[in-house]
């Protein structure tokens, strides 16, 4: 049995939150692996449970190594066997009105639970959850609701003029989630560990129509079995 580590951040959800921005991506960068991802990274992400969550978590890998890289360590392999793993945690929370590593769900209760029943062998597992909304909005700002159940939403930008929220696109979500986690300590070590091998990620919408809805996200970080 390998060992297990959770970390989770719940951002807040009123009119006003912490800010947290995308990390800049520096031109002619060696180590930005977000120039190489297909153009449909580019799509808005639905906001109906109509996603493609291995597209999303091909972007994560992307920031996620463009991250380890300027730090001088090895990329992660993009795992679709941890995406299901993760999708099945996030729905699971979703509909059960959760958020925790631990599920009331016989059979999978804990990661380690989860992982075995996919038959996944590790020798250390490491887990972040968060929380996020479908639009691409700076946290340091307030928001003004126009019109809410057509998705729009705005906010004063840099030169002082009111201006529409954009929806995220795949990129901007992973930057986003990348952004976050790499400004939380515990989930920041989850992503920097040297050891680790492959990640996995998903998000589910939780039925929240606030900023277009709300959803949760569930990676997973695995350090294999020295052969």
């Amino acid at each position: 049995m390998g060992r297990l580590l959770g970390a989770f951040l719940l951002l807040g959800l009123g009119l006003f939150v912490a800010a947290c921005s995308s990390p800049p991506q520096v031109a002619n960068d060696p180590c930005n692996r977000m120039a190489s991802l297909a153009p449909e990274s580019n799509l808005v992400v639905p906001n109906d449970g109509a996603h493609n969550n291995a597209r999303l978590a091909e972007a994560v890998a992307a920031a996620v190594n463009t991250q380890r890289c300027r730090a001088g360590l090895l990329d992660l392999e993009n795992d679709l066997t941890l995406v299901l793993i993760a999708q099945g945690h996030t729905d699971d929370m979703s509909a059960g009105g959760f958020f925790s590593s631990n599920s009331p769900i016989i059979g999978k209760g804990t990661l380690g639970e989860r992982l075995e029943s996919e038959n996944v062998r590790f020798a250390e597992a490491l887990e972040n959850l968060q929380k996020g909304f479908f639009m691409n909005y700076n946290k340091a700002t307030n928001f003004r609701v126009i019109n809410a159940p057509r998705c729009q939403y705005a906010q004063i930008d840099a030169s002082g003029r009111p201006r529409l929220i954009s929806r995220h696109t795949y990129i901007t979500m992973a930057q986003d989630l990348v952004a976050d986690m790499m400004n939380t300590p515990s989930q920041r070590a989850a992503i920097m560990s040297p050891s680790a091998s492959r990640q996995g990620i998903a998000i589910t919408p939780t039925g929240s129509t606030t900023l277009c809805g709300e959803f949760v996200a569930n990676q997973l970080i695995v350090t294999d079995i020295a052969s």
